[in-house]
């Protein structure tokens, strides 16, 4: 037992220092100095996002540069989505808090679990820094690209005795800028600008993305412990009044769990019906199935209910089996968040994909 000390800041530190490095963790104390950082960061992800709309309409289009548009369209989206999760954690504070506080809770009452269950905790904790670790690698890869190719292409040219300095990204600004933007003291802005810009979406991807699956998996542990004490609830030689006990344990956690998922959607709804929107942000995530209230129904069905005579301890196993025919997922305004709606968005890329291909080849 005295190994057994989970808690959210030690387990999920991928998670904490990232949101820590860009001032949007909860915890974070809200003076005057935060605030001028909120608003600088808002006020560069909002020009990078005016930048890139204004190389798409007015350069990329026009001169009929459709892969850069497209990249730059990317780019936009990205610059949005991340300003859309700053703005959740900004907003919802005190809700992400209490789901913090909540998995804490449940980490101090497994200490006292005997050790098998404790290990199931520790599993889905596991399989949640395994989640955050995954988008540490994807967020970082993806972000030390750009940097990486215009060090890259300087090096080239310098190779090649015909040195010029290569932005981040394929960006054409406004004219003012736009004419001189190749001088080195502008050019050294512009870079640094941008880099920041990368950083910040490196670390909200980090941050923020991997919080609703960590959410998600711990109460897949929660299920399974239940599922166990289900299947234990009539064997031995229990009394009534101790079955009824377990019984009642067992709806009012899976009551809190409930809440709990609802809660978590309230917050993450909109986001996520934008991300199916945008397609491919949210391939990640939806690839993960979080259908566990399949397990929890049949250990509820499977145990042993049909041996007891006992009417009240079967209406009871009834309400349990009606109240789980409804599946744990997070959904977006429209759509569960599962495999169908993951392939379903598949499909509808691919057609986009034809239709621009047949179009611009």
């Amino acid at each position: 037992m005295s190994d057994f000390n989970l808690k959210f800041d030690e387990s999920f530190r991928i998670i904490t220092i990232a949101l820590r490095s860009n001032k949007c963790y909860p915890y974070v104390t809200r003076d005057k100095i935060w605030f001028l950082q909120f608003i600088a960061m808002f006020t560069l992800n909002f020009g990078i996002f005016i930048l890139l709309l204004n190389s798409i309409i007015f350069y990329d289009v026009p001169a009929r540069e459709f892969t850069t548009a497209i990249k730059n369209g990317i780019m936009a989206i990205v610059a949005t989505t991340i300003t859309f999760k700053y703005c959740i954690l900004v907003r919802d504070k005190n809700s992400i808090i209490q789901f913090i506080e909540r998995l804490n809770e449940d980490y101090e009452i497994a200490k006292h679990l005997s050790a098998e269950e404790r290990d199931i905790v520790s599993k889905f904790s596991a399989k949640g820094v395994f989640v955050c670790k995954i988008w540490l690698i994807i967020a970082v890869i993806t972000s030390i690209l750009f940097p990486l190719k215009a060090f890259y292409l300087m090096g080239l040219s310098y190779s090649r005795g015909e040195f010029q300095l290569v932005p981040m990204y394929d960006l054409n600004y406004p004219k003012i800028i736009n004419d001189y933007k190749t001088m080195p003291i502008l050019y050294f802005i512009l870079f640094s600008l941008t880099f920041y810009f990368d950083l910040f979406a490196m670390t909200m991807y980090m941050g923020f993305d991997p919080l609703v699956p960590v959410f998600m998996l711990h109460l897949c542990g929660q299920i399974h412990l239940l599922s166990r004490r289900i299947q234990k609830v009539f064997t031995g030689n229990n009394t009534n009044a101790v079955i009824n006990e377990n019984l009642k344990q067992i709806n009012i956690k899976l009551s809190q769990i409930y809440i709990f998922v609802r809660e978590i959607q309230d917050v993450f709804t909109i986001l996520y019906e934008y991300n199916l929107k945008t397609t491919t942000f949210l391939i990640p995530f939806a690839g993960f199935q979080i259908l566990e209230s399949d397990i929890l129904r049949e250990s509820i069905y499977t145990c042993g209910w049909e041996t007891i005579e006992n009417i009240q301890h079967r209406k009871i196993i009834l309400f349990m089996l009606t109240r789980a025919t409804k599946p744990l997922v997070i959904r977006t305004v429209f759509f569960p968040i599962c495999l169908d709606t993951f392939a379903e968005m598949c499909r509808q890329s691919y057609a986009i994909y034809n239709i621009m291909n047949a179009a611009w080849t």
